[in-house]
């Protein structure tokens, strides 16, 4: 079986690149390959194969202490004052928001929030405090928003 990808561009014009298929798993694994080496390229600034993937030698951290931005959902009641309340739970835990959304119109509805740089034992208390709210639902989601930045110790 043959594969095959078109691509077309100003500079170069209509290129075609064909030829047997190495199978789903190989392909797959090559794909992923590709996907890390962009991102850390990106990352990094850098273009090209890096001759070094070398790692920085750094202490285990307590979960608690590790730093890095936070992606939170969370299902709430839409009412006059939530938001106000969820966001001084934060504040008050010392976690900065940069982004807020409210996504949907159906009870409940979607709070989204994105943190600046936080340890996860402020996270952690702040969520615990906003879970114990009545209009809140459930935390939905939390997902670490990890780059080159969560190395350090240093929150913000």
């Amino acid at each position: 079986m043959n594969n095959a990808i078109f691509l077309e561009d100003a500079a170069f014009g209509e290129l075609m690149f064909y030829g047997r298929g190495a199978g789903e798993l190989p392909t797959g694994s090559a794909v992923l390959s590709d996907v890390i080496a962009a991102a850390r390229d990106l990352v990094l600034g850098k273009t090209g194969n890096l001759n070094c993937t070398c790692f920085v030698e750094r202490p285990v951290l307590p979960m608690e202490e590790v730093a890095c931005k936070y992606y939170v959902r969370l299902a709430v009641d839409d009412a006059p004052g939530v938001l106000a309340r969820i966001a001084d739970c934060f504040g008050s835990n010392g976690v900065s928001l940069a982004q807020v959304i409210q996504k949907g119109y159906e009870e409940p509805v979607d709070l989204v929030f994105v943190s600046h740089r936080v340890r996860e034992g402020q996270m952690k208390k702040a969520l615990h405090q906003i879970t114990a709210l009545e209009y809140v639902h459930k935390v939905a989601n939390l997902i670490r928003v990890e780059g080159e930045e969560q190395f350090g110790t240093e929150a913000g």
